[in-house]
């Protein structure tokens, strides 16, 4: 009886394949000296083929902190896994990565790489956050949605680094 049992589960297995190991593109965030405490980012993954064929997330820093009213900033450098499914979006990508002001929306920081979606492996991509519009123009003293600029960037915060 235990034969016929390990029989079945070895057939059962062999029907439905072995599994898939995730295709995530693990990226790696730094943030240049011009860069503002950022509270949320926005990642994106766009097909170098075919920029309409994209996937994007959204993170908002959920660590317990008290800045800007209540959210701590990121930490820099940072990890971001970004699952893909293969089907959909393969080969090479440009992943883009923006520093978003939650009250605005506004992008505060950006930066992009190249990198390749290989199915059922991880692969690597690095960038680096740079400074846009009044911040970048300022060094990060121009209000409220850049206060906190080069001078700031001593605490890495609980988000990263």
């Amino acid at each position: 009886m235990v034969l016929g049992i390990a029989a079945g589960i070895t057939a059962g297995a062999a029907l439905s394949g072995c599994p898939k190991n995730p295709t995530i593109v693990l990226t790696t965030v730094s943030a240049d000296q011009t860069v503002p405490l950022l509270t949320q980012i926005n990642l994106s993954l766009s097909s170098s083929a075919d920029p309409s064929v994209h996937v994007s997330s959204s993170l908002v820093s959920s660590y317990p902190g008290l800045y800007d009213g209540g959210l701590p900033p990121f930490g820099f450098p940072a990890q971001f896994p970004i699952s893909v499914d293969p089907d959909y979006l393969s080969g090479s990508v440009i992943v883009r990565v923006d520093g978003v002001d939650n009250d605005t929306g506004t992008i505060l920081a950006t930066g992009s790489t190249p990198a390749e979606v290989v199915p059922d492996q991880q692969t690597e991509a690095s960038l680096t956050l740079t400074a846009v519009g009044h911040c970048a123009s300022d060094g990060g003293d121009a209000g409220a949605a850049c206060d906190g600029g080069a001078d700031a960037r001593t605490d890495t915060g609980p988000g990263g680094g």
